[in-house]
């Protein structure tokens, strides 16, 4: 049996780059993972669903994400499509300013 895909929050924002690039659109950032099947990226969405309820101090329940393709919270969207996960997460150009 294959190991099940292991990604956490902080890996996805810190290597999920898409290209390699990280680049603010329409105060955006955007940071992408790709499991082998759709069940597991079902999985890792919830997975990191929780993570974020957590980040943000909130209580996580499974009705957050039952049925659902998309998640927000705070400044951060994610959501899911076969077997891509994508999270956006908001940035204010006076904080890219200070990093690019």
């Amino acid at each position: 049996m294959a190991s099940e895909l292991s990604i956490e929050l902080l890996d996805l924002l810190l290597l999920g780059a898409t290209r390699g690039k990280t680049e603010l659109s329409d105060g955006q950032v955007l940071r992408q993972v790709w499991a082998r099947t759709p069940a597991e990226a079902r999985g890792l969405f919830e997975s990191l669903a929780r993570q974020i309820c957590a980040y943000h101090h909130f209580d996580w329940n499974e009705r957050h994400v039952e049925g659902r393709t998309s998640f927000d919270l705070g400044r951060m969207h994610l959501s899911v499509a076969d077997t891509c996960i994508e999270l956006w997460v908001d940035v204010a150009v006076s904080a890219w300013r200070v990093f690019s």
